[in-house]
């Protein structure tokens, strides 16, 4: 098999390394015992040289960092001349926390339009857990971070962090860095408040825009109208640009990258609507770029402390920011509007979401089985 001389191996050396039509090698000068294997289908393997007959493979090189496989090598090494047996280990030296920011982050990166961000949020979770290698991660473990988790966050998010965590674990099942996942049987939280739809009554809206009335933020008052005008998301609607209205035809674009469907959405915009944003261009002054911006110019990040303060003056209670959302869908449903039709104008990915709704169209259901009914004579 052809050799090259020793290289100092770095992670844009071995990216850049081509297959050729037969196996080769390339020893790191800069760590006694790791190998890299590149074989002609492009497939390049980190492989710890133990002695002339002894070798363990360290896993797929596109997905461990040259600097993680000399840590590995460092530790087989020092277990081999220990009399250890090495031949299935997995992992020596990695991390549940080295794996997340290392590997799994750069796939990351790649794959998923939100998984960086969302690893980092997970990472920050994980405490004591993090700390546990990788190989010795167990259910048991697992299961205690979901208890001691229990009882900080709410049943969703956890749930939300669980899923990632496995999804997380799945990969390194396919990288061969584990044997089984596992989180696998470790089971989510029955969460009953995932199904609420909550909605303003009469009283409660008419309050609400009193308050915006005398609010002080100049945009808030426009943004929560169109969300109660259109049922747009939160990110959707701190993302949007003025580039993704037509105040003519007259249509809003949510763009793929801005839904969290990861799909284009386009909502007609009804008079009202369009009277909103015509004001607020006139207004703001910008007729390109964001709509919304913060005072430094900047994408909006969090309007917590204002919808706090909103919701203090308008004397509404357990009404979040996301549920304007549920309103705009709440008065459509009561309008008799269909919830496939509904289902299209919030970007839900199945019907199944959009029938929490359903429960405000009892009329139209009496209205049905009443066809059903024997005509006299």
């Amino acid at each position: 098999m052809p050799r090259l001389a020793g290289t100092r191996l770095t992670d844009t050396y071995v990216k850049r390394i081509k297959p050729r039509d037969k196996v080769f090698e390339i020893r790191d000068a800069g760590q006694q015992g790791l190998v890299l294997r590149v074989h002609p289908s492009g497939t390049k393997k980190f492989v710890a040289q133990l002695n002339r007959s002894t070798r363990s493979t360290l896993g797929d090189a596109s997905l461990i960092k040259v600097k993680t496989a000399q840590q590995w090598v460092r530790k087989i090494l020092t277990d081999f001349e220990d009399g250890k047996d090495v031949g299935r280990k997995k992992s020596p030296a990695l991390s549940l926390k080295d794996y997340l920011e290392g590997e799994f982050t750069d796939w990351q990166k790649t794959h998923s339009k939100h998984g960086e961000r969302d690893t980092r949020r997970l990472v920050a979770t994980l405490g004591r857990l993090g700390s546990s290698k990788l190989g010795k991660l167990t259910h048991r473990k697992i299961d205690r971070w979901k208890i001691d988790r229990a009882s900080i966050v709410k049943p969703a998010t956890l749930n939300r962090e669980l899923a990632s965590l496995k999804s997380a674990l799945n990969r390194a099942v396919e990288w061969s860095l584990l044997d089984e996942n596992p989180a696998k049987h470790v089971k989510a939280i029955k969460d009953d408040a995932g199904k609420r739809a909550r909605y303003l009554d009469k009283k409660e809206r008419k309050r609400l825009h009193k308050a915006l009335k005398a609010c002080e933020s100049p945009y808030l008052p426009v943004m929560v109208n169109l969300i109660l005008h259109t049922g747009l998301r939160r990110g959707e609607v701190f993302s949007l640009c003025w580039e993704d209205i037509d105040l003519d035809a007259p249509i809003l674009h949510v763009r793929a990258a801005n839904a969290k469907s990861s799909k284009d959405r386009y909502i007609p915009l009804n008079k009202d609507a369009v009277t909103l944003l015509k004001g607020w261009r006139l207004r703001s002054g910008n007729r390109e770029g964001l709509v919304f911006r913060n005072p430094a110019g900047y994408q909006l990040r969090d309007i917590k402390r204002q919808w706090i303060k909103l919701m203090k003056a308008a004397e509404i209670s357990d009404f979040r920011f996301h549920d304007l959302r549920h309103d705009f869908a709440s008065r459509l449903v009561q309008a008799s509007v269909d919830l496939y039709r509904v289902k299209d104008l919030l970007g839900h990915s199945t019907i199944t979401l959009t029938e929490r709704y359903s429960h405000l169209q009892p009329r139209h259901l009496l209205d049905a089985v009443q066809k059903l009914e024997s005509s006299k004579g």
